[in-house]
């Protein structure tokens, strides 16, 4: 303890924070020489001179103990970070201690470090944390376990974290926000084109930074837990109608091997199934009765529990004004209605209406080389979902338009008699994206005659 204390020059002080001390040490213990020549240590190996600076030198055994709990650090001064014991083979125990330079501090014995930028790289157990200063200089580029992810965090003034849009970034996302800084996510293909060298977590990180930085990157806002809870029940309702549909091939398939064929659709199975098995002069064998039966329970619960999500979903947007100005849109019902608002949350996010359409996937691709451009097929980006909502409502409006007389109706007459119908169908989609964007971005209602 003689050799910590001959470096700080005065009593250790110790800020016991979370599993790590804080112990702070001046300036000069920056010097490798200087702590072999005050330490009297054997080994001391230490990275190179950046900020934050780390160092790893070994001793026998260490105690600390706690003095200050609220210190204040002074400029320049490193701070001890973690620290483990160990007792190798060769029975000496040995302590493994872990610092930083600050270039910042506050007072209550939080340490703060100032950087321009912070990448995560993001993975169940281990992270890997990259920040950067306003010159674009590495300042570190390191592993953080799970537990010390948010102790990390708080240690850095407010500033900018980037993060890709992947598994749970939007947990992450708004535990960060929590601490006072900016999270932005960006699309991990946006990423891609910026991994210089091997694919490696060090490297992620800092492709995530570089990506961050172009001026054309688009970034992927934080969702709330409101939106999280209709995206979940989005998608276990896709999962049982999908389970749903094959439980109805498997019946129809069934009946047609015993000579008993019944039309396309749930409806009809759900009419036709019992009247099947009431009657006895149907070619069906007590077997196959029996699996008929335990095949229709199925359905019926599938249908039930596709009944409780739909039921639970307008429950939780039923108050909200946004799906109510939504449902005065033609094409958007309640299904649609939720999944807009699930995908989107704050349509201030786009620009305009055209942003949002390109942004769901249906606007048109460019294939351009000199003076040759070639504009192809929708690009399909974005959520596929809400794009085949979008789609489906569309059609629903293109099958009445025959009987209204507002512009929107006039344009899809009008546009029938040039474009195939599956064009139409694409084309008043994306218009429906856009009325969408308006109505959530001017708080404002669908008026029909105003198109």
């Amino acid at each position: 303890m003689d050799w910590i204390n001959r470096l700080s020059g005065s009593p250790l002080p110790v800020n016991t924070s979370g599993n790590a001390g804080g112990i702070l040490f001046p300036p000069k213990a920056l010097c490798k020489t200087e702590l072999v020549a005050a330490s009297g240590l054997s080994k001391v190996s230490s990275a190179p001179p950046i900020n934050p600076v780390t160092f790893c030198f070994f001793a026998l055994s260490i105690v600390f103990s706690p003095v200050n709990p609220h210190l204040n650090a002074e400029p320049g001064a490193i701070e001890l970070i973690d620290a483990e014991m160990d007792t190798p083979p060769s029975g000496i125990r040995c302590a493994k201690l872990e610092v930083r330079c600050l270039t910042q501090s506050t007072s209550n014995g939080v340490s703060t470090m100032k950087n321009s930028l912070v990448s995560i790289d993001l993975a169940k157990n281990v992270f890997q944390v990259c920040a950067m200063d306003e010159d674009q200089k590495i300042v570190f580029n390191k592993k953080v376990s799970r537990k010390k992810l948010l102790h990390t965090l708080n240690q850095f003034e407010p500033t900018t974290v980037i993060m890709e849009a992947c598994y749970t970034s939007h947990p992450w996302g708004r535990a960060i926000q929590a601490l006072g800084h900016t999270v932005k996510l960006i699309p991990p293909y946006q990423v891609k084109p910026f991994v210089v060298g091997h694919k490696n977590d060090h490297n992620d990180a800092i492709a995530i930074a570089e990506a961050s930085r172009r001026p054309k990157t688009s970034f992927v806002p934080v969702k709330s837990l409101e939106q999280q809870d209709l995206q979940s029940l989005q998608r276990i309702r896709k999962r049982l109608m999908k389970h749903r549909t094959a439980i109805g091939n498997q019946l129809r398939g069934l009946f047609a091997e015993y000579g008993i064929v019944l039309p396309k659709g749930i409806r009809y199975l759900r009419a036709e199934v019992p009247l099947i098995l009431e009657d006895i002069a149907q070619p069906l064998t007590t077997v196959a009765r029996g699996f008929v039966h335990r095949l229709y329970r199925e359905l019926a619960d599938h249908e039930k529990q596709i009944s409780e999500i739909e039921a639970e979903q307008s429950a939780l947007v039923e108050q909200n004004d946004d799906y109510q100005r939504l449902l005065s849109i033609p094409g958007i019902g309640p299904v649609v209605a939720t999944t807009l608002l699930a995908s989107v949350g704050d349509a201030n996010y786009f620009k305009n209406g055209r942003q949002m359409a390109a942004w769901i996937g249906l606007t048109l691709r460019q294939h351009a080389s000199g003076e040759k451009s070639r504009m192809l097929g929708i690009s399909k980006r974005g959520d596929r979902t809400l794009r085949k909502m979008l789609i489906h409502g569309a059609r629903t409006v293109l099958n009445w338009c025959e009987r209204k007389t507002d512009k929107l109706s006039l344009w899809l007459k009008a546009l029938s008699t040039r474009a195939h119908p599956c064009k139409v169908i694409v084309a008043l989609a994306n218009k429906l994206a856009r009325i969408a964007w308006a109505v959530l971005a001017s708080g404002k209602p669908y008026q029909a005659q105003a198109i």
